[in-house]
């Protein structure tokens, strides 16, 4: 979901496409979407889809669920981060000078 979110933010808002998961969250912590700690924390998950995706590897379930528990811990930093950012970006579309 986040891989997702942050797509949808890079080609709607900011008119940037991107060949691989992990440019999508290279991309929205170079136009400052989400924030140094964020991205360092998020920044394998890209890579980890492609193996759950694509069965790169055998599939580990220790590795699943330590990934999964973090996905969910920085959910909500992740939402705040983007919910931030784009009142900051309807504000700017709009002329609002909030």
């Amino acid at each position: 979901m986040i891989l997702d979110i942050g797509n949808h933010i890079l080609a709607g808002a900011l008119q940037i496409s991107v060949d691989e998961y992990e440019q999508t969250l290279e991309k929205l912590h170079e136009k400052r979407v989400i924030s140094d700690e964020l991205y360092q924390e998020l920044r394998s998950l890209g890579g980890f889809r492609n193996i759950l995706v694509h069965g790169y590897l055998d599939l580990n379930t220790d590795l699943v669920y330590a990934y999964y528990k973090k996905a969910l811990d920085v959910f909500p930093q992740f939402v705040a981060e983007v919910d931030s950012w784009l009142e900051a970006y309807v504000a700017k579309m709009s002329g609002c000078q909030c």
